[in-house]
């Protein structure tokens, strides 16, 4: 998947070298995040960020060059999972997150995955359709 200009952004898949970007736009949305026993994460890193390329794919949206939304999954079987999705808060409300994730589903399909959900929640055939 290369990149696709929408709505004055693009869209893409990104690489190990945008590692650096996803950890910085994490550390900004990480307070958003609920913090309980249930969904403790710990922030992410530029190590912890290049480890999502190395099982999963990332996909991301730029505008104007600078990474605003992120979504990360890794495939088990037919399985895609999200381990998350952030969108910077400048610009939020804007439907970025649901652009981005119909990225990921769709490369992800393209790829052999036929089912998708969030992390440890099992599959969600609806997010196909």
């Amino acid at each position: 998947m290369g990149a696709h200009r929408e709505h004055g952004v693009d869209v893409e898949e990104l690489t190990v070298a945008d590692a650096p970007q996803v950890a910085a736009l994490e550390s900004v949305t990480f307070s958003d995040y609920p913090q309980t026993q249930a969904t403790y994460r710990e922030p992410l890193t530029e190590a912890g960020a290049a480890g999502l390329f190395a099982d999963g794919r990332v996909f991301g949206i730029r505008r104007n060059g600078q990474l605003i939304a992120v979504t990360a999954t890794s495939a088990q079987g037919d399985l895609t999972e999200t381990h998350f999705t952030s969108v910077h808060p400048d610009h939020r409300r804007q439907g970025l997150a649901t652009v981005v994730k119909a990225a990921s589903i769709l490369a992800n399909a393209d790829a052999g995955h036929t089912c998708s959900g969030p992390a440890g929640q099992g599959p969600m055939r609806g997010a196909l359709a």
